[in-house]
């Protein structure tokens, strides 16, 4: 199943080489260049509508600052909604568990259960079922107040296979799944799947 955190990390686009987990916040350190270039295209693509549409003009106005804070989706709603002010989570999502990065015996892969069937066939396939009838974690919302507890358990799993085993295993099953790759095997990645990343 595609899902953007996966792709993210295939792409190389959070490799410790690059932002560093330390650096790391759920907007991503490469968001503000993405948000600016997508209320750019956002906003030309609306002026250019309302010319058509009345022979007028438009003035566009897109500040970095704008952008970054149109970015930051789920920890800025949490803060408006709930009054949160966010730690560093890495590249865990703050509002689903489990959402993040996993080490694997030779390195790292990114699971993302979007609902409960994800995580259960997640923990099912990891070879844990029970986890996903468990009180502290049968439900998202247990899973994110619990997260801590569940992420261990799920890094002593994970850490036993290497990540591509993990990525086959887990997306066979419909769990978003992939390897942080580094630069070669990103750009690798892409030659293998014929798409130009040069053009």
């Amino acid at each position: 199943p595609g899902h953007p955190a996966v792709l993210h990390v295939m792409a190389q686009q959070q490799a410790d080489d690059l932002v560093g987990r330390e650096r790391r916040t759920v907007a991503h350190q490469s968001a503000h260049p993405v948000g600016v270039a997508i209320e750019r295209k956002t906003q030309v693509g609306a002026a250019l509508h309302h010319r058509t549409a009345t022979g007028e003009g438009q003035h566009i106005d897109c500040a970095l600052l704008d952008s970054q804070v149109a970015v930051l989706v789920n920890q800025g709603m949490n803060h408006i909604v709930g009054g949160l002010t966010p730690g560093r989570l890495g590249n865990s999502h703050p509002n689903v568990v489990p959402y993040r990065e996993f080490q694997t015996a030779d390195g790292y892969v990114l699971v993302a259960c979007g609902n409960d069937g994800q995580f259960r066939a997640c923990v099912t396939a990891l070879g844990a079922p029970a986890l996903a009838d468990d009180e502290r974690f049968h439900s998202n919302p247990l899973r994110v107040k619990n997260r801590m507890e569940l992420h261990e358990q799920l890094q002593q799993m994970l850490s036993r296979h290497g990540a591509e085993h993990w990525t086959a295993l887990l997306t066979s099953v419909g769990v978003p799944c992939g390897p942080v790759n580094s630069m070669d095997e990103a750009f690798a990645l892409a030659a293998r799947l014929g798409v130009d990343a040069i053009a």
